[in-house]
C-alpha cells in the first residue's frame, strides 16, 4: 500500500521527511477514523490494521533518513557557460550532478574542475562525432570530449568526477574511464534492452561487476522489491513517474539514496524510464 502524498514538492530538496510528515498526518486522521469502528465491536481488527499502517510509515521514514530528494523548483538555474544554464542537484566535492540547459546552437561545456563525466540526453539532440537524441549516453573524458553542440537545444543530465579518483570508494573509482580512454557513446533504440523482471527491463549504457549506469523500463504496475544499496545510488526520473519506496518521484526529478540506505521497492502506476547509476544489489539479482 501506497501512503497517501501530497501534490506540492517540499520547500528544502533534502528534507523528505516533509512529505512523510505528512503522510504521518494521514496516518493519524485515519487512526482518529478507526477509533470509532474499535467502540462498535470491531476493534481488534481495527487496532491490527492502524498498526499496520503505523509501521509501514515508520519503516518509510526510516528507510529516508540521510536520502536527497530534489524537486522540480528545488534549486535554481543559474547561467554558466554562453547559451548554457545549469542547475545543481548533487555535489560532494568528489563527484556532481546536475541539469543542464543548452540554448539552439550552444556547445556542451567541460566543466573546469571536471576530469570525466557522463552525460544523458532528456530533451533534443547533440550533434557531434554522433548524433545523440534523447534516451542517448555519452561517457567521456576531458582530454577525449569532442566537440557537442545542440542546433535546437537540448536539456541534460550530468554527472561529473571533479575531485580526486581515489577519494571515491572502490567500485565507483574503477567505473570512471582513465583519461586516456575514448568516449563512450550509447544510441537511443530499441536495442540493447534486457529482461530484467516481471514487468521491468534494463539498459546497461556503461557497467563493470560492481557499478553500473543503466536505463530501467516500467510498465504501468510493474514493480521490483526492497532492496539495499552498498554503492551510494543516482536516479533520474527520464520519463512517466516512479515511487522509489514511498516517495513519488516525477520525471525530471532526482534521488541520490546513499551507501547503507534501502528502498522498501520501486514501483510505477503508468509507467516509467529510470536512468540509474550504482550496484544492483543482491537481492535485486535473486543471490541469498
Amino acid at each position: 500500500m501506497k501512503p497517501m502524498t501530497n501534490t506540492l514538492p517540499p520547500e528544502n530538496s533534502g528534507d523528505s521527511l516533509h512529505e512523510l510528515t505528512l503522510q504521518l498526518n494521514d496516518a493519524l486522521a485515519l487512526d482518529v477514523a478507526l477509533a470509532g469502528v474499535k467502540s462498535s465491536g470491531t476493534g481488534h481488527a481495527a487496532a491490527a490494521l492502524s498498526e499496520r499502517l503505523f509501521s509501514r510509515v515508520r519503516r518509510s521514514v526510516l528507510s529516508q533518513q540521510g536520502v536527497l530528494t530534489v524537486r522540480h523548483g528545488d534549486t535554481p538555474w543559474s547561467d554558466w557557460h554562453d547559451g548554457v544554464r545549469s542547475r545543481d542537484l548533487r555535489d560532494d566535492g568528489t563527484l556532481r550532478c546536475r541539469m543542464l540547459e543548452l540554448e539552439p546552437a550552444a556547445m556542451l561545456p567541460f566543466g573546469c574542475d571536471s576530469d570525466a563525466m557522463e552525460v544523458l540526453v532528456l530533451r533534443g539532440k547533440l550533434t557531434g562525432p554522433a548524433l545523440l537524441e534523447p534516451q542517448s549516453f555519452l561517457l567521456c573524458t576531458r582530454s577525449a570530449s569532442g566537440a557537442w553542440t545542440a542546433p535546437q537545444g537540448a536539456l541534460l543530465y550530468v554527472r561529473e568526477l571533479i575531485g580526486r579518483r581515489e577519494a571515491l570508494p572502490e567500485a565507483e573509482a574503477r567505473w570512471w574511464p582513465a583519461s586516456e580512454a575514448a568516449p563512450l557513446m550509447v544510441a537511443a533504440s530499441s536495442d540493447g534492452w534486457l529482461s530484467f523482471s516481471e514487468g521491468v527491463e534494463i539498459k546497461p549504457l556503461s557497467g563493470t561487476p560492481d557499478a553500473i549506469s543503466m536505463l530501467a523500463r516500467f510498465e504501468p504496475g510493474a514493480q521490483i522489491g526492497r532492496h539495499s544499496h552498498g554503492l551510494s545510488e543516482d536516479c533520474v526520473i527520464v520519463q512517466g513517474d516512479l515511487y522509489l519506496g514511498d516517495l513519488l518521484l516525477l520525471e525530471g526529478e532526482y534521488q541520490l539514496a546513499p551507501a547503507g540506505t534501502e528502498h522498501e521497492g520501486v514501483a510505477s502506476d503508468h509507467g516509467s524510464v529510470l536512468y540509474f547509476h550504482g550496484a544492483i544489489s543482491s537481492e535485486l539479482r535473486g543471490e541469498p
